[in-house]
């Protein structure tokens, strides 16, 4: 996957360089805070749906197929909204939501329940819902992560997602690493796999990142 990269790349006040369309990003950015300041600087400072202004301390960042769903923090998968619109939005995909606003009022409650039951198909039938196109899979060992001697990974969304393969038989969201298979989001998902003896598990590769080394 080529995620979405605004003209101007930059973070901390540093400019990112860009070499042959990749993204040299230290390993010491923090991923999502890189992947929200980037949106926002492509995707604009007004909300998604109600295209209403927003000053930065307003900005939530709406994920498009929803978290619930697998969806990933990326820049394809997110977009700046209004509180409000994000609240309403909740656990929809993006072209379910504007079905939904565009509905008839007396008809919103039965397509609010018939997408929820699309919803747990879903889980049910592969765990997440997202384009086929954006998912590949990667062999565990082929992962590389970086983490802390101490750090503690046996917390509550670690057992949320242990809950949620104990009833699906599914990991309920992929990984995304660079394109040299370096982890940038889904640490706990990757421990859950390792703990439980998975060998492969679904990732998404953006090919136009790299995690660089003192840059």
């Amino acid at each position: 996957m080529i995620i979405e990269l605004p003209e101007k790349l930059t973070f901390g006040g540093k400019t990112i360089p860009v070499v042959n369309g990749v993204a040299r990003i230290p390993i010491s950015v923090n991923w999502r805070t890189f992947v929200y300041k980037i949106t926002v600087d492509k995707k604009g400072k007004q909300c998604w749906y109600c295209g209403k202004p927003l000053k930065k301390e307003e900005i939530t960042m709406d994920h498009l197929y929803p978290q619930d769903l697998g969806g990933p923090t990326i820049p394809n998968n997110l977009a700046p909204c209004c509180s409000i619109c994000n609240s309403k939005k909740g656990c929809l995909t993006e072209w379910q939501y504007r079905q939904f606003l565009n509905a008839p009022e007396k008809k919103k409650k039965a397509i609010k329940a018939r997408f929820a039951k699309s919803r747990e198909y879903y889980k049910c039938k592969r765990g997440f819902f997202l384009p086929k196109g954006w998912i590949t899979t990667r062999e565990i060992d082929s992962i590389f992560v970086k983490m802390l001697i101490n750090e503690t990974y046996l917390c509550k969304q670690y057992r949320k997602i242990e809950g949620f393969y104990k009833a699906y038989g599914h990991l309920p969201y992929p990984i995304v690493v660079d394109r040299n298979n370096y982890l940038l989001d889904g640490f706990l998902v990757l421990m859950f796999a390792k703990n439980n003896n998975i060998t492969k598990i679904p990732t998404i590769v953006i090919k136009n990142i790299e995690m660089v080394m003192g840059e």
